[in-house]
């Protein structure tokens, strides 16, 4: 079998991984360690430092760091049990909690026991993703806790063993093969049905398969900006795929997210649009050219017939003689000849 599935039946996620404790109570060879709950030798057992009222410390933790963030199903507890001791243990162990966390706080509750006493050993269904598994119990001043709690006695945490059951963050099912929705949050799903814990930016539905409408963002948890034209938006971001409404700004949006997701829409309608503008601007400044190239042309024309007449002004001016052939004839009468015929 592939030891990277996991079957939460049969895998077992906690063993020997690293654990801590609040305190320790003191013991040869480190006695009750915090590993002891993950050794699977049901006769070693881990203790602390007893809480309560006549003790400094009021409350208590154990917590096991699976190595990285799991799909989590079931968590067992073994708790120490005496000869004939059963109910003040019970007692002891009451009123405590399971978190689950990705950073060791006490950060997402599990489950939280009581009223009733607790059993030795006891599963608790746990559906939760997470690296740390936490358990935590106290004894608080001033409080009033159920009948049978263990409360001013000696109120020690004694863990024997923790076994976590689960499957890697992707998958789901009871052999933890079933691929979890492509559009769930950190990719991770309900270990049973495989629906999503949360949806990615732009997506909503039980298993993330439904895009948003008029709102945007994880779980299209924001409403489109009303000033856009039909309140649309991009599903990702927020922001206006439209013409929007006067007095309004365009790209107005209802809040801002961070989002790693780039909207389809501009990864598509980008290049579309910058084609057409460039078929926009080519087209215009062929027409342009058009329009020069013909105010050139009747401009050149007109040039051409200015100069045709004036060379047509110029030539019948030079043929025109007749001044000259009239300046002939009187000169050819000179004044001596009407001289001598008066004598």
């Amino acid at each position: 079998m592939d030891r990277n599935v996991l079957t939460f039946f049969t895998d077992d996620l906690s063993q020997l991984k690293s654990a801590t404790q609040s305190t320790t109570a003191t013991g040869p060879d480190d006695l009750y360690k915090a590993g002891n709950a993950v050794d699977r030798a049901t006769t070693t057992c881990t203790r602390t430092y007893a809480i309560g009222p006549n003790n400094p410390d009021k409350t208590v933790w154990w917590k096991v760091d699976l190595g990285g963030v799991y799909n989590i199903y079931s968590v067992n507890i073994l708790f120490k049990n005496y000869e004939r001791q059963e109910s003040r243990q019970r007692g002891r162990f009451a009123g405590f909690s399971v978190y689950v966390s990705n950073d060791g706080e006490r950060e997402s509750l599990c489950y939280k026991d009581g009223p009733e006493l607790p059993p030795l050993n006891i599963t608790i269904t746990c559906h939760r993703s997470g690296r740390y598994v936490i358990f935590y119990n106290e004894r608080l001043d001033g409080v009033t806790y159920p009948t049978g709690y263990e409360v001013s006695s000696n109120v020690v945490m004694e863990l024997c063993e923790v076994i976590v059951h689960g499957c890697n963050i992707d998958v789901f099912g009871s052999n933890c093969n079933k691929p979890c929705p492509n559009y769930c949050k950190t990719n991770t799903c309900h270990i049973q049905d495989g629906s999503c814990i949360g949806c990615k930016p732009g997506w909503t539905g039980r298993t993330c398969n439904e895009i948003c409408v008029q709102s945007f963002g994880e779980n299209c948890q924001y409403s489109c900006s009303t000033n856009g034209v039909n309140k649309t938006c991009d599903r990702f971001t927020g922001e206006c795929l439209c013409v929007c409404e006067e007095g309004s700004k365009g790209g107005d949006r209802f809040s801002d997210i961070d989002s790693d997701t780039h909207s389809t829409f501009w990864s598509y309608g980008g290049p579309i649009s910058v084609g057409i503008n460039v078929v926009l601007i080519i087209g215009a400044f062929i027409g342009l050219w058009a329009v020069y190239s013909k105010r050139m042309f009747v401009s050149f024309k007109q040039q051409s017939s200015a100069r045709s007449d004036l060379y047509t002004e110029t030539g019948v001016i030079a043929e025109d003689s007749s001044h000259y052939q009239e300046l002939g004839v009187s000169v050819g009468e000179t004044p001596y000849q009407n001289t001598s015929l008066n004598h």
